[in-house]
């Protein structure tokens, strides 16, 4: 992300947002092991049909969790963002505890609104589960709320390193908490209330550290109020639109036309590649919004473009490498960790990583429009994106069942991903890397042309593993060699290797 030509210490800055993308990326890595490592504990103690169940229920409580979050955490990374980059660090607090007070009021009455629909949940996408599962459901909403608010605050922040610190105490606690439960016999329930129980821990802990963080005495002037107002405002129909699109909606359609176990598939399916993608590709997106917000508050749109150009390119590289890896290693993946009973999940991974390296451009090009204030042209490409969704996943999901839900909601993504960059594109001057994103598909179909044949030469775990990297060694040969990386990326990329080597040195040495 060094790309930004103009400016005072262009490759300073670029070296900057780089480390912290690494800090950011390196908290994902330990998120994404535990949600991995957990699922397939789960998954294996619980089985497909109890499995499904425990998917709707997860599926019930995040919902809860968007329709309250609303616009709140994009506002909070925007604002906190700008109060932090003028050096006003008591108005960012006030502006963090002005989004918390709101998040306890709307998830108090979520978590209400949720309570009382229980008993209609559990007879209807539960298939007659128990009642009080969903109420536990219900119990994680404010929480998971709270937790989604302050860390959006730490993004606002770039405080990455902060998050990383804290999820190393808390990551192998939840393991061994969740590992503990499954051996004693326990069920869904007992792991419903270990999530409620670590995520009230996780905010205290977030409260304390932002405090510590950020001096208190900051006040909020009128002007401030009613700028974040009208953002929220503006996000709120999005955010419940994405809903229906970004958060597998097409589990309640398979709810009500297919089995426990058809979820269970769809959900493992989703997890796996969910949680690959914020890995890297994600999480290196994250730190766009609050450089663009502050580029686009000192009106330097061409380093707005230029810093979306060169993210593009090398996020599409990133996402469409793993796509490949991901989804030639799917049916080996899945039978060895989750057992031979998911086989079906596979399917439902490679049709969701055709479509990941384009939906990833669209997480770039959102940050620009909303750190643009263009987001109005996304309330009705939303609004038609869940429209569009939802007649999919009813006409697909009863015919295909788990494929027909990956197709649907793909499908979906790729169209509106497609609008959203024409019209961001042009609005902005900005312009795609096409020729740099074909090379990147060459290099990828020589990454996919070796996997392929080495799963069919090998078998069990070394196929996996042995496709995995000698795929993963060639897509990176490739892409020098087609000069997909400019040479100061490259130049960086260097730096990066010889820092962790000499990282490891030092290491061994200190220890002899």
């Amino acid at each position: 992300m060094g790309d930004l030509a103009t400016g005072p210490r262009p490759h300073r800055t670029a070296e900057s947002l780089a480390d912290k993308g690494a800090y950011n990326v390196l908290n994902t890595l330990l998120v994404v092991a535990r949600s991995l490592i957990l699922s397939i504990l789960v998954a294996r103690a619980l089985g497909p049909s109890l499995q499904g169940l425990y998917s709707i229920l997860l599926y019930v409580t995040q919902v809860g969790v968007q329709v309250v979050s609303l616009g709140f955490p994009s506002t909070l990374v925007r604002f906190v963002a700008r109060r932090n980059s003028e050096g006003d660090k008591a108005g960012a607090r006030a502006v963090v505890a002005s989004i918390v007070r709101r998040e306890i009021v709307l998830g108090l009455v979520a978590t209400v609104t949720c309570a009382l629909l229980a008993g209609a949940l559990a007879v209807g996408v539960g298939q007659d589960a128990p009642r009080a599962l969903f109420l536990l459901a219900a119990l994680a909403i404010l929480p998971d709320s709270l937790t989604l608010v302050y860390e959006a605050a730490f993004e606002g922040l770039l405080a990455y390193s902060l998050l990383l610190r804290i999820n190393l105490a808390l990551v192998p606690l939840s393991l061994a908490a969740a590992g503990a439960i499954l051996l004693s016999g326990g069920g869904i329930g007992e792991l419903l209330i270990l999530k409620v129980a670590l995520a009230v821990v996780r905010v205290a802990l977030y409260w304390r550290v932002i405090g510590r963080r950020l001096p208190a005495g900051g006040t909020l002037m009128a002007d401030t109020r009613s700028q974040m107002s009208r953002y929220t405002r503006s996000l709120t129909a999005i955010f419940l639109f994405d809903a229906v699109v970004w958060q597998r909606s097409e589990m309640l359609f398979l709810g009500l036309y297919c089995s426990r176990a058809a979820i269970a598939f769809y959900d493992i399916a989703y997890q796996v590649v969910g949680t690959t993608m914020r890995t890297l590709p994600e999480k290196l997106t994250d730190i766009l919004f609050p450089v663009l917000s502050g580029l686009e508050q000192r009106g330097e749109r061409e380093r707005t473009a230029a810093l979306y150009q060169r993210s593009v390119r090398l996020l599409f590289a990133v996402t469409l490498g793993i796509s490949v890896t991901l989804g030639v290693c799917a049916g080996r993946l899945i039978s060895l960790a989750y057992g031979p009973e998911y086989a079906p999940a596979a399917d439902v991974i490679r049709v969701l990583c055709a479509a990941a390296p384009v939906v990833i451009v669209a997480r770039a090009t959102a940050y620009v429009l909303y750190a643009a204030g263009w987001q109005n042209f996304n309330v009705r490409l939303a609004g038609a994106a869940a429209a569009l969704n939802i007649l999919l996943a009813m006409v697909l999901i009863p015919r295909s069942g788990v494929v027909g839900a990956a197709v649907a909601n793909s499908l979906t993504q790729v169209l509106s991903v497609c609008v959203l960059v024409s019209y961001v594109v042009r609005r902005s001057h900005a312009r795609l890397p096409w020729d740099a994103m074909l090379r990147t598909l060459l290099a990828a179909a020589a990454q996919m042309t070796v996997m392929i044949w080495l799963d069919r030469v090998l078998g069990g775990w070394g196929a996996l593993a042995g496709s995995a990297v000698c795929g993963v060694a060639t897509y990176g040969a490739a892409l020098m060699a087609m000069r997909v990386l400019t040479a100061d990326e490259r130049a960086m990329l260097a730096r990066w290797i010889r820092r962790i080597l000499g990282m490891r040195r030092t290491s061994a040495g200190g220890r002899n």
